[in-house]
């Protein structure tokens, strides 16, 4: 019975490590697939919780004035006042993010915990065949 415990707890890590990893990279790379559109914003405020920041940043596309913000981020890359790179869905243009605020980061960690996740699984299925 020790065994089949192993093998839970495996599954359980693997599972939680590749869902976990899906949540954090799909959406990223979503966005990084999807949005074209690219137009020169400002970041016009801060937000600081002590520990991460995130920027509001407001942008102009079409004649519509827009006002975004980033996900919370722990680098202090932001200053009001600053032009930005703005990314967004030319579709759905108040959908946005700002070129270099942390999306590649996201889709690395994400995709490693997709890894990580299958790599587990894949142990798994190999312990299972062997005990």
């Amino acid at each position: 019975h020790k065994e089949s415990y192993i093998m839970i707890v495996f599954w359980i890590i693997g599972i939680l490590f590749f869902v976990v990893g899906l949540l954090c990279c799909v959406p990223e790379y979503v966005r990084l697939l999807r949005y074209h559109g690219r137009v020169i914003g400002t970041i016009t405020k801060i937000e600081d919780n002590g520990q991460n920041a995130r920027a509001i940043f407001e942008y102009d596309v079409d004649g519509h004035h827009y006002t975004q913000k980033t996900q919370w981020t722990s680098n202090d890359v932001f200053i009001v006042g600053k032009t930005c790179d703005v990314i967004y869905n030319q579709k759905k243009p108040h959908l946005s993010y700002i070129k270099k605020s942390g999306q590649w980061i996201r889709c690395l960690v994400g995709t490693l915990f997709v890894i990580v996740g299958v790599i587990v699984l894949c142990l798994g299925f190999f312990f299972q065949s062997i005990l």
